[in-house]
């Protein structure tokens, strides 16, 4: 606005421009140059704190180690689906995920190394599910995951974990790194969020005891 003015002014006295062109224009221009820098300094000002806010919010949501969202998020999403879901809209599912031998990683080779296992494993999860799919960390060594529609059957899952999960180099060993999952699906094995994650955690402690004799037969 202010470099316009001058335009108007300089043009005005080499052009003979019409005096309403020269005086009015000009001069609203000119007065009104002081306003135009402070609401451009405000736009500016209210652009910084909205990315700053919304820098904020995500970091709330997430957890700050795997980078997943947090079980805030979680529980606020799934709150959403499931209201959607009782409505008739959608047919959602819970999966509760824990990552074997956790205690043994960082009792044995540190809790840096099990903050690396746990990075990988969340990794892994990302990659395994599709884009609107909620993954998050639940606490500990648990994650879990909230399929807005129709998700994945268990063993389809668990291959695509197998496929992305890959062993860590850690003090010159390889760990080998597996998940645990169980899935409970609404409304077959409930319909509020408690009772989906009570079934889908049961079944993941079936999935691990299945393992665990498995693990102790072949030895």
């Amino acid at each position: 606005m202010l470099l316009t003015g001058l335009i108007i002014e300089i043009l005005g006295e080499y052009n003979s421009l019409h005096h309403f062109f020269k005086e009015i224009i000009g001069d609203i221009f000119l007065q009104n140059a002081g306003t135009a820098l402070v609401l451009g300094a405000l736009l500016l000002l209210m652009t910084e704190l909205s990315r700053v806010s919304q820098r904020h919010q995500r970091e709330a949501g997430t957890d700050p180690l795997t980078e997943l969202f947090n079980r805030g998020v979680f529980f606020a999403e799934a709150g959403r689906v499931l209201a959607e879901a009782r409505a008739g809209n959608g047919s959602p599912m819970v999966a509760v995920l824990d990552v074997d031998n956790m205690k043994e990683i960082n009792d044995t080779l540190g809790h840096q190394c099990g903050d690396e296992v746990l990075k990988r494993a969340a990794r892994a999860i990302q990659k395994s599910v599709r884009e609107g799919d909620v993954t998050a960390r639940y606490g500990g060594d648990e994650f879990v995951i909230l399929f807005s529609d129709k998700g994945p059957r268990l063993e389809t899952l668990r291959a695509r974990l197998m496929k992305h999960l890959t062993m860590i180099p850690f003090a010159g060993a390889e760990i080998p790194l597996n998940i645990l999952l169980g899935l409970a699906r609404f409304p077959a094995d409930g319909e509020e969020l408690d009772a989906l994650l009570a079934v889908a955690d049961a079944r993941m402690y079936t999935d691990k005891e299945a393992k665990k004799s498995c693990k102790e037969n072949s030895n």
